[in-house]
């Protein structure tokens, strides 16, 4: 307590030599240092303590009027990284200013959580010029006072000591005169319309990017090489040392520090040790404080996600030849079979199982398997979406037919033909790929001719050309999840065509499986064009793996290569605790001027429902990297929305890595990455 005391004393007593100090005005005189106006760049060693961090060193480089301030904390530690503070400022007279923020987008992590209030006035820091002469001292809010020292460098590079890479890139979408001209019959403006009237809409729309109805994409690679290279600190850049920013320097080290390997295996085990349950599907984890699995909780997506899984490892086989793959496979192989065969109908399959006893009572939408499956619940509500991940995981299933079972073989025929009698795949495209899986399977040439008929008919191509099949980018709207799933239907017919080509080579049915597989083709193409300005990077990388045309083209390869940062912004873990993201505090944010899924609050042609569900319409003008907010409450990324106002993580909630691993293993079996990336 004396040792603090004393200290503080003499603390007390600098901040008073340092205010009543006159100013020498001669440090940037040609008299006292010509370098500083005649050079082109000026550094200098840094040496100080603070309060509460205690001791640190590092540097300042001055040009042309500015300066960045980097030091290394000499024993402070945050989860066991070391950690670094770097302000980027400008000379103004006297004083060097830097401008801190508390983050860039958390407003919660852990117990620490400020008012709205405190996000809406940054910290500014003036520190005097004096600092190459003398000792000087100053305090931050929370984060105690600063003694420190600059002693002038004769030897330099004139090299940035840090450089900034975050960029805002304008993505608003522009839709076909047709699809415009449909949106405004049906009365999509007149949604628009209402929503920019609405209470808390209308506090925006004085903001620039409301005004102008812009959407942006925010695209952050600073620090990533450092990161790579020096993956035990956490850099904290333009924001004062407090647990928000010292978490989100924690979750973009998680996602820059590690190779995409690395990070591969890491979410991979993850998945595997705590996500794929005994009856072989994807779910929830509910883990203790050391990461250890105490429970689940049901994904009711998880016939669609799970074959994401299958295919992830049905690459990684192929890539690897690691027999641990293709056992991975298997088991969601079975575990999609028994969505269709567990229900007794023929008219439905479950949309995911779960090991569950008869007594455990998960609500009327869970029902107990009979026989040998009685071990398992089944939920209902199989629809199109969900039916897609069945027939992902048949048709990969046939690239390994030669390492499946007799008995499995027979699983797989028996749901081949009865697949058409699904409710969703009654009709359409779904019809159409549940025949074309009867074709490959039981070598059914009337069911190939079905399939063939319908992905050559004159609706899909219309469909493609109008864009009605393939989707729109609209302003800031569009359905996202709904481009995931397009895409995941076209890869469906694409890789269904290349099998089906396999079984019925050289004969006018193989020919139709070609045509098929261009079409598929082309609509993948398609989607890439118009989703690039909206950063669907998944798609270009799904693009360059699966058209041979794409990776010839040069322009498309950088594209492609541009892409691989979709991956890079995935951090592994995907969390590091409760963080919360309100973004409506922070004043660099804004609504935007378009609304969220329009249609869902209209009944029909022109009208708006009594009551709709006004909340839900509300999204943000800007989208962020992954690792910033989207990866907190996401169960697959290239689903979500990546405008949303508030995001979420549960330190106790464990999420699988399917989408992760999916375009990982896609971009290695495509040669686009290496085990070294």
């Amino acid at each position: 307590m004396k040792s603090f005391k004393k200290f503080t004393a003499f603390f007390i007593l600098f901040l008073a030599i340092t205010i009543s100090f006159k100013v020498d005005t001669s440090f940037f005189s040609n008299k006292r240092d010509p370098a500083a106006q005649n050079e082109t760049s000026v550094e200098y060693a840094i040496l100080g303590t603070n309060t509460l961090l205690g001791d640190y060193a590092g540097r300042a480089q001055i040009k042309n009027g500015k300066i960045i301030r980097k030091i290394h904390f000499s024993s402070y530690r945050f989860h066991g990284n070391d950690v670094e503070s770097i302000w980027s400022g400008k000379l103004n007279g006297e004083a060097f200013e830097f401008t801190l923020a508390l983050s860039n987008l958390l407003t919660r992590f852990e117990n620490y959580a400020p008012d709205e209030s405190a996000f809406q006035t940054p910290v500014k820091v003036s520190v005097p010029k004096t600092i190459t002469d003398s000792d000087v001292s100053f305090s931050l809010p929370e984060e105690g006072g600063y003694i420190e020292h600059w002693t002038r460098l004769d030897s330099v590079t004139g090299d940035p000591i840090w450089t900034e890479d975050r960029k805002t890139e304008e993505g608003v979408g522009t839709p076909s005169p047709l699809f415009a001209s449909v949106a405004k019959l049906i009365g999509i403006n007149k949604v628009i319309t209402m929503y920019r009237n609405l209470p808390q809409v209308k506090q925006y729309t004085d903001r620039k990017e409301f005004r102008e109805a812009k959407q942006y994409y925010v695209q952050d690679r600073t620090d990533a090489d450092f990161y790579l290279n020096n993956p035990s600190t956490l850099r904290i850049a333009n924001k004062t040392i407090n647990p928000l920013a010292l978490a989100e320097a924690e979750m973009k080290r998680n996602a820059y520090g590690k190779s995409l390997k690395s990070k591969a295996d890491f979410l991979y085990e993850q998945t595997v040790r705590n996500n794929l349950n005994s009856a072989g599907l994807l779910e929830v984890a509910i883990v203790d404080s050391d990461g250890k699995k105490t429970g689940r909780a049901p994904e009711g997506d998880s016939a669609l996600w799970s074959s994401m899984f299958g295919q992830a490892e049905i690459l990684r086989y192929q890539v690897t030849k690691d027999p641990k793959a293709l056992e991975n496979f298997k088991r969601v192989l079975k575990g999609e079979l028994t969505l269709v065969e567990i229900t007794g109908d023929p008219s439905q399959f479950a949309r995911t199982l779960i090991e569950s006893p008869a007594e455990e009572n998960l609500g009327e939408r869970w029902i107990q398997g009979k026989g040998k499956s009685a071990h398992l619940k089944w939920q209902t509500g199989g629809n199109n979406d969900m039916i897609k991940g069945v027939f992902t995981t048949l048709i990969l299933a046939h690239q390994v037919k030669n390492e499946l079972d007799s008995e499995t073989i027979e699983r797989i025929q028996a749901a081949a033909k009865r697949l058409h009698l699904l409710s969703p795949a009654v009709s359409g495209f779904n019809n159409g790929i549940a025949k074309g899986l009867d074709a490959l399977w039981n070598k059914n040439e009337e069911s190939f001719n079905t399939f063939a008929s319908t992905m050559l008919n004159v609706a899909v191509y219309l469909g493609d050309v109008t864009h009605i099949g393939i989707g729109f980018y609209f302003g800031g709207i569009t359905d996202w999840s709904g481009v995931n799933l397009t895409m995941t239907s076209t890869m469906c017919q694409l890789l269904l065509s290349k099998e089906l080509q396999k079984v019925f080579p050289y004969n006018p049915v193989g020919y139709k499986a070609g045509q098929s597989l261009a079409v598929a083709e082309h609509r993948l193409k398609e989607m890439h064009r118009i989703y690039k300005i909206a950063h669907r990077d998944f798609i270009a990388l799904m693009t360059y793996a699966n058209v041979e045309k794409a990776k010839r083209n040069e322009d498309f390869v950088k594209v492609a290569q541009d892409a691989v940062w979709a991956l890079r912004e995935v951090p592994a873990p995907r969390t590091i605790g409760l963080a919360e993201a309100n973004l409506k505090f922070h004043p660099h944010w804004s609504l935007s001027a378009w609304p969220r899924l329009p249609w869902k609050v209209m009944k029909g042609v022109g009208k708006i429902k009594e009551n709709p569900n006004l909340a839900g319409l509300l999204e943000g003008a800007y989208a962020y990297p992954q690792y910033e907010a989207n990866i907190l409450d996401s169960t697959y990324i290239w689903k979500d929305n990546p405008f949303d106002t508030y995001y979420k993580s549960e330190p106790q909630i464990q999420s699988f890595s399917a989408d992760y691993l999916m375009m990982y293993w896609t971009s290695r079996a495509s040669g686009l990455i290496s085990e070294n990336d």
